[in-house]
């Protein structure tokens, strides 16, 4: 439409070098100067390594599931968003090491 904004919303999933988190990015608009930047928290904690023992999980193939595939299962992940403005969105992603060809497409 006219007014610079998306019909169809495209999602990047960036894995950076140096970086242990993924980053989900959003533009919000065809200039790509606003948006959403989401990083993804995969951690374990003591519960899950708790269901991990009693299920049997995470420890040798289950269910036709390779080790690989049980450990993500078995990781929590959090979601941090941030929706930004055209200052804040471009400073946030060089400031994580982002630029504009990494979330643009080919």
């Amino acid at each position: 439409n006219d007014n610079g904004s998306y019909s169809q919303l495209q999602e990047y999933y960036l894995s950076l070098p140096g970086r242990k988190d993924p980053v989900i990015v959003v533009p919000l608009n065809t200039e790509r100067t606003i948006g959403v930047i989401t990083f993804v928290k995969e951690e374990e904690d003591e519960e899950v390594d708790n269901y991990k023992e009693e299920r049997g999980f995470c420890a040798s193939s289950v269910h036709g599931k390779t080790v690989e595939e049980q450990q993500q299962q078995c990781r929590r992940r959090h979601y941090v968003h941030t929706l930004n403005t055209p200052s804040g969105f471009q400073r946030k992603l060089e400031a994580i090491g982002i630029q504009e060809a990494d979330y643009s497409p080919c």
